[in-house]
């Protein structure tokens, strides 16, 4: 992320790569609980030292500990921005692209304002090519699920 101007620190996170650990304790060698993907938001709960931050993740409410490095901070309102407008990538891989960097992305990774091609992370736009659903008309079924794991 290199020629980024220094972010504020706020409460508010979002993930710009590809997929973050999320760890039970605030170091590489713990647990790994979960992952954050492209595109989701946390919460900032507490902050353990300069690099470990405790966080509540927007869509499942995973509580963890991650590297902050990997993250951006946001506004709130960014961050209400992002969690009210996005899509879900429903390829198993595609990647995002933009003039400086290519970004692979899996399935189930947040599209932020995505327009139909356009992803709008924070001041940068990335063009997506692949397939995507909007993640408030998502009919989370057994049918669903099942089209998706096929896809595996």
């Amino acid at each position: 992320m290199a020629g980024r101007k220094k972010a504020e620190i706020t409460d508010y996170i979002i993930c710009p790569l590809s997929m973050v650990a999320i760890y039970a304790k605030p170091n590489d060698e713990a647990t790994l609980i979960s992952q954050l993907l492209f595109g989701e938001t946390a919460i900032i709960l507490s902050k353990k030292d300069k690099r470990w931050y405790k966080i509540n993740t927007s869509l499942d409410e995973t509580e963890g500990y991650v590297d902050i490095r990997q993250f951006e901070f946001i506004s709130e309102q960014e961050y209400h921005k992002c969690n009210n407008d996005f899509s879900v990538c429903t390829d198993l891989c595609q990647v995002l692209k933009n003039d400086d960097i290519a970004v692979p992305i899996t399935v189930g990774a947040s599209l932020p304002k995505y327009d139909g091609m356009i992803v709008k992370l924070l001041e940068r736009k990335y063009v997506f090519n692949g397939q995507a659903i909007r993640f408030n008309e998502v009919n989370f079924t057994p049918d669903m699920f099942e089209i998706i794991s096929n896809r595996f």
